[in-house]
């Protein structure tokens, strides 16, 4: 899944579907890894975003983004999702960015809390952490 709407809220499936196919179309751009795993058992992905054509990421200096922190703060996976979107699309359309991906990288973790926030979106009335 490389395709995306921002118009509506991503769950964990549609998020790591999201990721792994912006991993497989950008080959030269984007790379997924887990970072670890939740007590569920939900790995923690992060999408690292640098031209790798100018080196390696952590030979460049580096930005992380990250959202979700909370379970009930969805909207930090779609900001992180939107940032990513925009930098893996407009690489070679816009110069900025183009030049920002030469010299830079990027770390995105659309989900702190994957186990938290899949509760909060699919059961009613629930809070936690």
């Amino acid at each position: 899944m490389s395709e995306i709407s921002f118009d509506q809220y991503h769950d964990y499936h549609e998020v790591t579907e999201i990721l792994k196919g912006w991993a497989i179309n950008y080959p030269d751009l984007a790379t997924m890894i887990t970072i670890g795993k939740t007590p569920k058992g939900n790995d923690l992905w992060v999408l690292t975003i640098t031209n790798k054509e100018t080196g390696p990421a952590d030979e460049k200096p580096g930005f992380w983004i990250d959202g979700n922190t909370h379970a009930g703060e969805i909207t930090g996976t779609e900001a992180c999702l939107k940032a990513a979107w925009h930098l893996l699309t407009q690489h070679g359309e816009d110069p900025f960015i183009t030049e920002l991906l030469k010299e830079k990288a990027f770390y995105v973790m659309p989900r702190v809390n994957p186990d938290g926030s899949e509760i909060y979106m699919t059961q009613p009335y629930s809070r936690v952490g």
